[in-house]
């Protein structure tokens, strides 16, 4: 690397790991999707190291609990996250700051690469490449979330940056070696997130179209390999299915795809989707780097003729089409999680970042103030994403420990083999901390009153129930008149024994 861009791809990579470690340490919350996720995850890459990776065929297993002969899998996402996390797991424990190590890491690299890239296209200027990374991580989605243990987290943008790195390298070079890397990169996001196939999608897309003086094989090798990979993926589906039950690929697409809605199995409309999508857009997005990058998307298509090295720009189109794409086809997704428009970010940075660079071309004589402004941008867009990320997490602080030292004492009160019940919603969290199963969802406290007379007064294989504090008052009833040990306290929850 020259000495003249060492200085700026340090200080990418210094300020960004900064904005982007507020919450590595702190406990999971079970009122974020950190927490949610983050515990989710983690339990599938316990399970892992706990039934071994022969026996789950690369299934993810959300069970908290002990151990057992048929464990029931889900194959929603591929394995590569939870398998790092369980790696992470297995060498330094089961610690928060290990799980979230994995998506830090992917988020450093991609900001690392998308540095290497953004400097090629934007002709060797490292500064004008240190603006456009600073604009893209200085989103709210990519500080706030740039720990989030999930396969639709960092590990994306991680896939992106490699792929457009080596493929910016190959257009120019023409070496096969760099060929190889985006087709590697392209192969561990297949491992990584569905969303990796988009990517494969677009970049076939500029290759074929855009790199013609390369080799047809060679152009045509991202979609080739996205059709291969996915057909080994969906036999790896076939084949882990066999181990217990799982949910189908039409069931998944029904839940969280575009399909489900238009075929009108989904829970909302378009039109509640779309809203939903656009407010979370205005709190997770910079409105200047948006605006700018609007610009630069405007400019780079009305003037890529005139403009050196036109085609390799173009591919800062890309993770922009993989953004969009990610949040139209998973859109009912996309309406509950805000995640979701993580991979949008650094397309945005980037364009904004082109604005000022295709100004700088045009207007040489006002070079150096163009650049100042460019670089401020950046910086203001990571001071604020830093700044919003540490605001978010403030309330929380107070009581972020509450779910943690509730499923440690949860643990001490229960038996590994007893199932708890709670009509509450998936408290992965606290099963997490717990290492117990629990039957969230059980809304009729009638049946629970049914099973005790059934038993003759008695809950077999029900170690207690989790309620929120001071709530479900028609539970409590039910309890008390079975006569079931408390509440117990527990944070924010209650316990109530059932061993008799």
């Amino acid at each position: 690397m020259e000495k003249a861009v060492v200085l700026p791809a340090f200080l990418s990579v210094l300020l960004c790991g900064i904005a982007f470690s507020t919450n590595l340490d702190y406990p999971f919350c079970h009122s974020t999707m950190d927490g949610y996720d983050g515990c989710l995850y983690s339990i599938a890459a316990r399970n892992f190291n706990n039934y071994g990776i022969g026996k789950l065929r690369f299934g993810l297993c959300y069970d908290p609990g002990p151990v057992r002969e048929h464990p029931e899998i889900t194959l929603n996402h591929p394995p590569m996250v939870p398998l790092l996390v369980a790696f992470n797991f297995s060498l330094f424990g089961e610690r928060e700051i290990s799980a979230r190590a994995v998506p830090f890491v992917f988020s450093l690299l991609a900001v690392l690469l998308f540095f290497l890239f953004l400097k090629n296209l934007f002709e060797g200027s490292a500064w004008f490449a240190l603006a456009g990374v600073l604009a893209a991580a200085g989103q709210v989605v990519w500080t706030y979330y740039a720990t989030l243990v999930d396969p639709m987290g960092p590990g994306i943008l991680f896939v992106t940056a490699g792929a457009l790195w080596a493929a910016e390298r190959w257009l120019d070079s023409g070496k096969r070696a760099h060929l190889a890397w985006a087709n590697f990169f392209l192969v561990f996001g297949f491992l990584v997130s569905w969303v990796s196939f988009f990517l494969a999608g677009l970049l076939g897309m500029w290759a074929v179209f855009f790199a013609k003086e390369r080799k047809l094989p060679e152009r045509f090798s991202f979609w080739i390999l996205a059709l291969v990979s996915g057909l080994l993926l969906l036999g790896w589906r076939a084949a882990a299915s066999q181990v217990g039950p799982s949910p189908g690929i039409v069931e998944s697409a029904g839940r969280w795809s575009i399909l489900g809605m238009i075929s009108g199995n989904g829970p909302i409309s378009f039109s509640q989707a779309l809203a939903r999508v656009i407010s979370f857009h205005k709190n997770l997005f910079f409105l200047p780097v948006t605006l700018l990058g609007l610009l630069g998307g405007i400019s780079l298509l009305a003037f890529k003729r005139s403009l050196a090295g036109s085609r390799s720009l173009l591919l800062i189109l890309v993770p922009v089409g993989v953004g969009l794409l990610q949040i139209i086809f998973f859109l009912q997704g996309a309406y509950i999680h805000e995640y979701f428009q993580l991979s949008l970010a650094p397309g945005l940075g980037f364009l904004a970042a082109f604005f000022f660079f295709l100004l700088w071309k045009k207007i040489p004589r006002f070079g150096r103030a163009i650049l100042f402004l460019a670089v401020l941008v950046g910086v203001a867009s990571l001071f604020r994403g830093y700044i919003e990320t540490r605001r978010r997490w403030a309330p929380l602080l107070p009581h972020i420990s509450e779910v943690k030292t509730a499923g440690r004492k949860l643990a001490s009160l229960t038996s590994p083999e007893e199932t708890l019940v709670s009509p509450l919603p998936p408290l992965f969290v606290l099963g997490f901390y717990a290492e117990r199963r629990i039957l969230c969802g059980f809304k009729d406290p009638g049946v629970l009153l049914e099973t005790w007379r059934a038993w003759g007064g008695k809950l077999p294989g029900i170690g207690g129930v989790i309620l929120w504090k001071d709530g479900s008052p028609d539970f409590v009833k039910v309890l008390k008149k079975i006569k079931l040990k408390g509440p117990i306290e527990m944070g924010p929850f209650n316990f109530w024994d059932a061993r008799f």
